[in-house]
């Protein structure tokens, strides 16, 4: 493959966007089970219900955002440790 270094930057540059794109959403659904548990606490008992079910939905985006987050710093890991992308780093081409 003769663009094997350039593959490997286009998958290192994906794997940062994927990496912050899933540190963002962990950061949001953060804010979201924040601002749902204030509301909940002055909230009556009849929303309470609604609110603790909301809780719960809400830990998808925590478990797509941690995904998202690993997948993306296993794939920097990895090219980091590869040689060859190590050469063209330091090379500075």
């Amino acid at each position: 493959m003769p663009n094997f270094h350039a593959w490997q930057r286009r998958t290192m540059r994906r794997a940062d966007r994927q990496l912050w794109s899933g540190v963002l959403v962990l950061v949001a659904a953060g804010i979201a089970q924040f601002c749902i548990a204030t509301f909940a606490a002055s909230a009556g008992p009849g929303a309470a219900n609604i609110l603790t079910m909301l809780r719960y939905l809400a830990l998808a985006p925590f478990i797509a955002g941690s995904a998202l987050a690993i997948v993306g710093a296993w794939t920097n890991w990895r090219l980091r440790r590869d040689p060859i992308m190590y050469y063209y780093r330091c090379d500075g081409r």
